[in-house]
């Protein structure tokens, strides 16, 4: 299976989902035995409605491990906010505090304006427009009139611009700019900062680990859509809007799209 995977050969996941579904049930057996051993009452959370992840196993998993990011599950459970005009929370017994940001927040509101597509996309604007609705169809995304939105997010409707960039022998990928004309991403300021393995480090490890005995090699995996898979409360759905449009909406029966998820 390993060398499938490193390989490449794998195109789907090799466990079945009744043997995933027993695995489930037999953990989340081995967490109510611990519970009751410990004291602690049964876990009650109700359940996550919309997430394509099991927010609660995984919530009531951590909470018994001792992770003291287990109560930040609580807000995925309904939905995270992106931070837009807001102050996001601080996880202290986890990540170190984030202090500086590269996008400066201070500019002037007279230059928010809905920019047109890139030409990138436009270039190619069949291939995202099916994208959207290969999103739409996933739950990803949702289509709406100009008007029902303003009327929604009157206060927070931002409508980005649409990138097209290419990888190597894949499909092209569309992207979301919330940066330029709108200044979405200006307004966000996260202050937990995470530090993620870089190269050296897994060098280092795999170094450590060559002088046992056994042949080792490191394996990259990827999530497929990992940030498209955590639901977005709805509150923010409005600044995270876009169009597969040649030029901004005008008109109140012209198309927006809204993303729900991760852009």
């Amino acid at each position: 299976l390993v060398y499938q995977m490193a390989t490449g050969r794998l195109k789907e996941s090799p466990f079945p989902v009744m043997v995933v579904k027993q695995l489930k049930d037999a953990v989340r057996e081995e967490l109510r035995r611990i519970r009751k051993e410990r004291g602690w009452p049964a876990f009650d959370k109700p359940p996550a409605k919309g997430q394509w992840v099991d927010v609660r196993f995984l919530q009531d998993a951590m909470e018994v491990a001792g992770d003291p990011d287990h109560k930040s599950m609580n807000k995925f459970a309904e939905g995270v906010r992106v931070g837009w005009r807001r102050k996001m929370p601080r996880t202290p017994a986890v990540f170190e505090r984030k202090k500086q940001w590269r996008l400066d927040i201070s500019f002037e509101e007279e230059d928010v304006h809905t920019p047109a597509n890139y030409r990138s996309s436009m270039d190619r604007k069949e291939g995202l427009t099916q994208q959207f609705e290969k999103d739409e169809r996933a739950r990803f995304m949702y289509k709406t009139t100009y008007a029902k939105a303003k009327e929604l997010w009157p206060d927070s409707l931002r409508i980005a611009a649409m990138g097209a960039t290419e990888q190597a022998g894949k499909e092209w990928r569309y992207t979301h700019d919330a940066t330029h004309g709108i200044h979405v991403n200006n307004e966000i300021r996260p202050r937990d900062r995470p530090r993620n393995p870089m190269g050296g480090d897994v060098k280092r490890m795999v170094s450590e680990l060559s002088s046992t005995p056994g042949t080792v090699f490191s394996l990259v995996f990827d999530v497929s859509k990992a940030h498209r898979r955590v639901l977005v409360h709805n509150l923010d759905w409005g600044v995270q809007a876009c169009t597969d449009a040649a030029v901004p909406p005008t008109a109140d029966d012209d198309t927006v799209w809204l993303n729900l998820v991760g852009t």
